[in-house]
């Protein structure tokens, strides 16, 4: 048999397996107030679905604040994206340029839902909203609105006015008395407020209905600690060591995606399409910084790794990072990208973190030899895997390993490490097998790394 023993990288694994979570809160900011208003922020269509008829009569969904992360949502329905804020947009607000303020309005068989909300890090710790209910009998967006009497609630996330399932509430806004409505609450504990906000307009009828927003004040701060996952991703897996890997992270703010012309109904505007919504990701980044493997250039992180001594492994479905001897650092975004490739900038402090490890014997890399007809030896320097002394002969064919009558496949125990296993039943192999195109050998897509442990 011709055998070729290919050995062209040299890595080291497992000095230690650890995973990682890591507690974050926003860049230190002390308790602050901030106004939405047109002179914060600006108004975002949303392209709409169904029978909503906001958004072909111009109205928008969306509201931004023109410096800091706070955004407010408006829908008819009461669907929560995972991160807590509202999922299908509705065309319920828009500005009257007469008296720079913005209209809150709604349909004839919904109601209107808000949600204001700041990214995972921050917390509202107050607020106070101001309503005019000067809208009765008037016109707004192509619709006539009707005399109803009007409430409007501080709910939780599941917009019910339910008694005992709603913060606060305004008195009743009687149909035409054209009256302002007070609505405010303030924080009193370290969880009776998070990142979101949420409201409801409720109508005693069906019918078009509308109110002005007089004024909304909000008060927050950066002091709310969430935590985050700090391993990486499956797509990180690799035996190549590196010198940093970043491991992503939800943010909690929305990426609306791409501005474009929308049409409905024959009306167009620039609006976001909320199918294509998604939750901002960022990554922290775990580097090394040493004399031999040092991620930092001129002070900051590189774009892409270079060579180092962090690996990305995986055992039993779990992802680990696993290290050689070195100095090693973990830090937090200042930006991200979002989906049109612009620079998000974001702010963050780590408040604590919690390593689980594993220690182990670091030892090469296993190779593999073989010919022409993937016939071969599972070999590790001069050791074979064998039976009485003898290597044995493996044929791979449609990832099964067969010598004679019998498969090789993999244990994956929950508390240890994995280890070969034979078996004359191909039903039981359960593992697929493959050789990677620089000679290791590999099961389940994944690099098999044999590891004496201490």
């Amino acid at each position: 048999m011709k055998e070729n023993t290919i050995a062209k990288k040299s890595y080291y694994c497992i000095s230690f397996l650890f995973l990682l979570a890591i507690w974050l809160v926003g860049t230190p900011v002390k308790a602050q107030d901030v106004t939405i208003s047109p002179s914060t922020g600006k108004l975002i269509a949303g392209a709409t679905e169904g029978s909503e008829v906001g958004f072909q009569n111009g109205g928008s969904s969306t509201w931004r604040h023109n410096q800091l992360p706070l955004t407010l949502y408006v829908s008819d329905y009461d669907n929560l994206t995972e991160n807590g804020t509202l999922k299908k947009p509705a065309g319920d607000l828009r500005l009257n340029s007469k008296k720079d303020k913005y209209i809150l309005t709604s349909g004839i068989s919904v109601r209107a839902h808000l949600n204001i909300s700041l990214p995972k890090g921050f917390r509202f710790t107050g607020y106070k909203i101001v309503l005019s209910n000067n809208l009765d009998g008037q016109t707004v967006g192509n619709n006539p609105r009707q005399k109803v009497n009007k409430r409007f609630y501080e709910t939780r996330n599941t917009f019910s006015t339910e008694e005992g399932e709603y913060w606060e509430k305004t008195g009743v806004m009687e149909g035409g008395d054209g009256k302002d409505y007070t609505i405010q609450r303030t924080s009193k504990t370290a969880d009776d407020m998070t990142n979101n906000l949420y409201f409801y307009l409720d109508e005693e009828k069906n019918g078009f209905y509308a109110v002005t927003i007089k004024s909304i004040e909000l008060w927050f701060t950066a002091e709310q600690s969430f935590q985050v996952d700090g391993t990486p991703e499956t797509s990180a897996i690799s035996s190549e060591g590196k010198n940093m890997v970043a491991a992503p992270f939800k943010t909690g703010k929305l990426d609306l995606g791409i501005i474009k012309p929308n049409t409905k109904e024959g009306a167009t505007f620039f609006s976001y399409n909320y199918t294509a919504v998604k939750e901002l990701t960022a990554y922290n980044y775990l580097y090394e910084s040493d004399d031999n493997h040092n991620a930092v250039i001129k002070g900051t992180l590189p774009s892409t790794p270079g060579e180092g001594n962090i690996q990305v492994l995986q055992n039993n479905g779990q992802v680990y990072y696993a290290l050689g001897n070195g100095t090693y650092y973990i830090e937090t975004p200042t930006s991200t990208k979002d989906q049109t490739n612009k620079d998000i900038p974001l702010g963050y402090r780590i408040t604590g973190a919690k390593i689980t490890a594993k220690y182990g014997k670091e030892t090469p890399s296993s190779t593999i030899s073989y010919e022409s007809n993937e016939s071969g030896y599972i070999q590790q320097g001069s050791q074979y895997l064998s039976q009485d002394g003898d290597p044995i002969t493996w044929t791979l064919t449609n990832g099964k390993l067969k010598s004679s009558d019998n498969y090789l496949t993999i244990i994956k125990p929950d508390s240890y490490y994995p280890y070969f296993s034979i078996t004359t039943e191909e039903s039981d192999a359960y593992s697929k097998f493959s050789i990677s195109d620089d000679g290791y050998l590999m099961a389940d897509g994944y690099y098999i790394i044999l590891v004496s442990a201490k």
